[in-house]
């Protein structure tokens, strides 16, 4: 609206000055008509005779009246045709300032439309964008809580599936080792059963021996009592034997029979470990010790005993058990055992039965 009321304010200067022309020609033209009339009226005053220089002439102007009236319709005619064309000009300039006031507020009201429209279009632009913006913030929290979720999930899943494997693993390392000791087991319950089949068929064969040749047996059986009494005096003069030489070896005397069975002794340790050298491994190893102890009894010349030593896995000797062999030969096996008492460490230092066959 300010800038109606500035063109307003424009065209009213407009008007007044068109008053004022108006008005200043119409004085004019009545001053015109007024010096005409005078003229056409006024006659000089005549002076006193005598007071009038002579010879002096003066001339009277004549005046067409209808003329001069002509000129007055003219001239009014005139005058009218201007008023008609300033009123007409007025007229013309009060519609153009009209129809300009019009333009000006219907373009003023379309611009307020269009300022309305736009303000209510970006009001509408920026609460679309408001939702939008909600909406992708919705959006990707959603998606980042189902990432999350979905990380979660697979650290779980990881995790769970590590479990199972090493679950699987030890279950696998326990079926190994329970395979292993029961295949262990069976291999020494099969070599145990065969041992015990050999001697079972050897027992029967033996007992079918028996049966066919009954004297036969029991003449040897008797002789084979009276070495075994003879073999036992001889172990027993055999360990006073040692005894006097463990008395030496404290500071006892020495007596030439002990000299000349130290020597025998030497003999047979030698024996003993040329025994050991016929063998390998840790059999090599646990042979010196219980030989060189069994080979020192020149009694059991040609004497064998079987026996089943339990060692720790230190060394240790836990128990023996007599397999085979005649009651001398086990005898010396088992004080040879006794003596010794701590073996070299099985392999991997692991607990093992160890079947030993002492040779004299």
């Amino acid at each position: 609206m300010s800038q109606l009321q500035a063109e307003q304010e424009l065209l009213k200067p407009k008007k007044k000055n068109s008053a004022g022309a108006f008005l200043l020609s119409v004085v004019l033209h009545v001053g015109l008509l007024a010096l005409l009339a005078g003229l056409f009226f006024f006659e000089p005053p005549k002076g006193a005779k005598g007071n009038a220089p002579k010879g002096e002439r003066i001339d009277a102007v004549m005046i067409n009246t209808d003329t001069l009236l002509a000129q007055q319709a003219a001239e009014r005619a005139r005058k009218a045709e201007i008023a008609r064309q300033k009123q007409a000009k007025i007229a013309a300039e009060k519609r153009r300032a009209a129809e300009e006031k019009a333009a000006l507020e219907a373009r003023l009201k379309a611009e307020q439309l269009a300022k309305q429209q736009a303000e209510q279009l970006a009001k509408q632009k920026a609460e679309q964008l408001a939702q939008e913006k909600a909406k992708l913030e919705a959006q990707a929290k959603a998606e980042l809580a189902a990432r999350l979720k979905a990380e979660q999930l697979a650290q779980q899943k990881a995790a769970q599936l590590a479990q199972e494997k090493a679950k699987l693993e030890a279950q696998a390392k326990a079926e190994l080792a329970a395979r292993l000791k029961a295949e262990q087991l069976a291999q020494q319950k099969a070599a145990q059963a065969a041992q015990e089949k050999a001697e079972l068929q050897k027992r029967l064969k033996a007992e079918a021996l028996a049966k066919a040749e009954a004297e036969k047996l029991a003449q040897t059986k008797a002789r084979e009592a009276e070495k075994a009494k003879k073999t036992l005096a001889e172990e027993r003069k055999y360990q006073a034997q040692l005894r006097s030489v463990d008395e030496f070896l404290d500071g006892s005397t020495l007596s030439v029979t002990n000299a000349t069975s130290q020597t025998a002794q030497g003999g047979q340790r030698a024996k003993g470990e040329e025994t050991c050298s016929k063998l390998t491994g840790y059999l090599h190893d646990i042979c010196i010790p219980l030989q060189r102890n069994f080979a020192a009894n020149k009694f059991l010349a040609g004497e064998t005993c079987v026996v089943r030593i339990h060692i720790a896995a230190n060394g240790d000797i836990t128990n023996t058990e007599r397999v085979q062999g005649s009651v001398p030969a086990c005898g010396a096996a088992m004080e040879s055992i006794a003596r010794t008492q701590v073996l070299p460490a099985p392999p991997n230092h692991q607990a093992r039965i160890q079947t030993y066959t002492f040779t004299h």
